[in-house]
């Protein structure tokens, strides 16, 4: 609190004026990084539209801050903001045909993409961050380089969804012959 008070030029007591804890501060930080992420709309039923959009904003949100990354984890998906993203994902894999633990799993999957891309991106800008320079040249790989991992990341998005969406065909029988009961133990969808 002290070194963001310093920040601000304010001293760190009144900062507690606006917020009433460091618990308060860290969440509303994270609520403000992901008010751009976009929840897929259950009803629509395009599943995979909806969930290409909400990866997408995610992604761009993680890209935008890399090094919230921590703190999202940490805070986790108690904040509103997550909480209506895993809600509105739960929902679209069900309506694409998934059983509620499939759909906690593939929920898992497309976050672990989409969380793990940007990250492996920044990783690759802190190695390149002491090269600053104004030339035009430079300005135009790094261009050329943000575009070449946009045009990954969609690649593998489309990759994990065309087998997302492979597996759920192929599950379509069985699962629908399931709805009335359990859903199956990992054992269970693996035969």
């Amino acid at each position: 609190m002290r070194a963001l008070g310093e920040r601000l030029g304010v001293e760190a007591m009144s900062l507690y004026r606006y917020l009433p804890s460091k618990a308060a501060l860290l969440d509303a930080a994270v609520e403000s990084v992901l008010a751009g992420v976009t929840p897929p709309d259950p009803a629509d039923p395009d599943w995979r539209g909806q969930v290409l959009g909400s990866a997408r904003s995610f992604r761009q949100a993680i890209a935008d801050h890399p090094r919230m990354v921590p703190l999202i984890q940490a805070r986790g998906p108690k904040l509103p903001k997550l909480e209506a993203v895993w809600r509105a994902s739960h929902l679209v894999w069900e309506s694409a045909g998934a059983d509620p633990y499939t759909a906690n799993q593939l929920q898992l999957a497309v976050g672990a993409y989409v969380i793990g891309a940007p990250l492996w991106e920044a990783s690759l800008d802190r190695d390149t961050a002491d090269e600053a320079t104004d030339e035009p040249a430079v300005a135009f790989v790094r261009t050329a380089e943000k575009l070449r991992r946009e045009l990954a990341f969609e690649l593998g998005l489309g990759l994990l969804l065309d087998g997302i969406e492979s597996e759920l065909k192929r599950r379509a029988p069985k699962l629908k012959c399931q709805e009335a009961g359990p859903a199956p133990t990992p054992v269970e969808m693996a035969s």
